[in-house]
């Protein structure tokens, strides 16, 4: 059971970088945002699936694979983001910006903010 478990965490890391090499994030970059700091093995596998949620709201808001792919390094001008892209922000901010990213994106895709 536990190697089970193991193979799943595994796969979870590799999907996870596998998505952020997608929007252009470098591979030092990407296990950074994954992994930044001392980061306990139970964080990253939180962080992990924060970028899978990312990625799973970005299909639902997007039908076309340009603007899936290519939100993550747009300039947005609302007042959150203040003229970043999502990935800068996730990238300059604290390893908290990744979850508020997130959580931002999240409530897009439900309509919950305006575009």
């Amino acid at each position: 059971m536990a190697s089970e478990s193991n193979s799943g965490f595994q796969e979870d890391i590799a999907l996870a970088l596998s998505i952020l090499q997608s929007w252009g994030v470098t591979d030092a970059s990407a296990k950074q945002v994954l992994m930044p700091g001392d980061c306990a093995v139970s964080a990253i596998h939180v962080r992990a699936n924060l970028i899978k949620s990312i990625r799973s709201n970005l299909d639902f808001l997007f039908s076309n694979p340009e603007n899936r792919i290519g939100f993550m390094s747009m300039r947005n001008d609302n007042s959150y983001f203040g003229g970043l892209t999502p990935l800068e922000k996730i990238m300059q901010g604290p390893p908290s910006a990744l979850e508020d990213c997130a959580a931002r994106i999240s409530a897009l895709s439900m309509g919950a903010l305006g575009a």
